[in-house]
């Protein structure tokens, strides 16, 4: 047998076949370049997709064999490969969806993805042998071809559905090419050597065209995973812009000193303020000022008379925070604001009462340096229907000068 004509056919077809599959290797390592990382993580969830849609789609392709095996009376061994197929599709797709599964929840599937690289080379081994018994020659019948046809193009479509995941695409070339094996020599036996003369272009032609779809798909993934990393950065740099335009708002309302609104703030908010109380509401006007504050700043020195302003700032922002429908704001200088609604329970006097008490509080706790006592003298102006806030603000100045002329650390009701 080796020494006849066949034998040697037979031994010339085997060894094209390592030959081939050994260039295929080499192309693998050189060509075929999945990428590392998130890319290949990307391709292998694509190969994962591509098996789920292949084997809900494979049913097509298995009642046209079903017909060709039924209805032709000389196949015998395709029925049972044909059965072996059927058998395989649930453990598939139950491997598809755990890894699914596994990979929506981060964990780790690369177990699962062992075995369904090993079902698809199987798969591919199974769809080879069905044409084991068809008879090349003369007694070749419609539905042989129409098998062969079919084989020859689930073939194809399994080696390029598994291109996205290495070794899912060397288990179907080995797969494909065992199983293809047998009617490979008898279809050798019957055309002769002309038959090795096609088999390696078409097996290139395979070949570069998972390559292609490889190389096009981890562009796909590369482009998705750019197309990613700039949406985060965008989202970041808007996020960024947002922040800087929040502080650059503050900043431009706060005094960055006491951190209290400063006077144009202090205007722009009165205003909902006083239409949100409706009518019949009473606001008050409290225009607050240091008492010789200069002095402190003479005597203690600049950064004495910055923690005084510091402190000052606190105590207004406390008593604002402690009470409903107030506004306080550094009005310049030493000078301090406030608009405060007043209930009819006690009136304004409770209130400022209470705003002097906290700065004795501070002076109680040692918060100023030794021998340093901070006190305040305040005008109060009420702001009516008939007197707007620029009137009441005149009205509280020349009240806090009344309270200063008086003895200062006191307070002054406009008349």
């Amino acid at each position: 047998m080796i020494g006849s004509k066949e034998g040697r056919h037979i031994i010339r077809a085997i060894s094209s076949s390592v030959r081939i599959f050994s260039s295929f290797l080499s192309v693998f390592d050189r060509k075929m370049n999945y990428g590392r990382g998130l890319i290949k993580k990307k391709l292998v969830h694509q190969f994962v997709g591509k098996q789920n849609l292949l084997v809900r789609t494979r049913v097509i392709g298995i009642s046209v064999a079903a017909y060709c095996s039924i209805y032709n009376e000389n196949l015998f061994v395709t029925p049972f490969i044909l059965a072996f197929i059927i058998l395989f599709l649930p453990i598939n797709i139950g491997i598809i969806r755990n890894i699914k599964k596994l990979m929506a929840n981060g964990g780790n599937y690369h177990g699962d993805l062992n075995y369904l690289t090993l079902g698809v080379g199987v798969n591919a081994f199974l769809w080879g042998a069905m044409i084991w018994d068809v008879p090349f020659g003369a007694d070749l019948r419609q539905l042989d071809v129409a098998l062969l046809l079919l084989v020859a193009v689930s073939q194809c479509i399994i080696i390029l559905s598994a291109s996205l995941h290495r070794p899912a695409l060397i288990a179907t070339v080995i797969g494909s090419n065992l199983g293809s094996l047998p009617p490979f020599l008898n279809c050798l036996a019957e055309t002769g050597p002309m038959y090795l003369v096609f088999y390696p272009p078409m097996q290139f032609v395979l070949l570069r065209f998972a390559y292609l779809y490889v190389r096009q798909a981890r562009t796909e993934a590369l482009l998705q995973l750019r197309t990613a990393s700039l949406t985060r950065r965008l989202a970041l740099s808007n996020k960024a812009l947002i922040d800087a335009a929040d502080r650059l708002k503050w900043q431009a309302d706060h005094d960055a000193l006491t951190l209290l609104r400063n006077r144009r703030a202090f205007e722009r908010e009165v205003g909902p303020l006083l239409a949100d109380g409706g009518e019949g509401a009473c606001f008050a006007v409290l225009l607050v000022d240091l008492d010789h504050f200069k002095r402190v700043n003479d005597d203690f020195g600049h950064d004495v008379g910055d923690q005084v302003l510091r402190a000052s700032g606190r105590i207004f922002d406390e008593w604002e925070s402690e009470g409903r429908k107030r506004i306080t704001a550094r009005w310049g200088g030493e000078e301090f604001i406030a608009i405060v609604e007043v209930s009819g329970e006690g009136g304004i006097g409770p209130l400022i009462d209470d705003l002097h008490a906290r700065f004795t509080r501070m002076v109680a706790r040692g918060v100023w340096p030794e021998g340093l006592r901070v006190t305040t003298s305040i005008g109060v102006s009420a702001v009516t229907a008939d007197v707007t806030l620029a009137d009441a603000v005149r009205n509280a100045d020349r009240a806090l000068y009344e309270a200063k002329a008086a003895g200062r650390d006191r307070w002054c009701r406009a008349a």
